[in-house]
């Protein structure tokens, strides 16, 4: 399946998450409805937790060669910020993580 360049930017009461990460449109669709808990990411009992990531993730590049020029580089899908897939409460539970 092909990869996809994705760029997450959410607004919270304590600040922005934001991030730019690389997964295929599949992993990226189980954001659906789904809550993820980045814990106090903005600070200090800040407790940080999203109702849908998905509404807040924009697929910026299809390019299979730029993403493999990425992936090259930096060696993970995590390219910068914060990835939502990494936070979805009771995925890896599911064995689709």
């Amino acid at each position: 399946m092909e990869k996809v360049l994705v760029k997450y930017n959410e607004d919270f009461y304590y600040g922005i998450m934001s991030g730019l990460f690389i997964s295929t449109k599949g992993e990226l669709e189980t954001l659906k409805g789904r809550e993820a808990d980045f814990g106090s990411a903005l600070g200090k009992h800040s407790e940080v937790t999203t109702e849908d990531a998905y509404d807040y993730c924009e697929i910026v590049s299809e390019d299979q060669d730029l993403i493999h020029d990425l992936l090259t580089v930096f060696g993970s899908n995590n390219i910068s910020g914060y990835n939502p897939l990494d936070y979805v409460i009771g995925l890896e539970d599911e064995g689709e993580e």
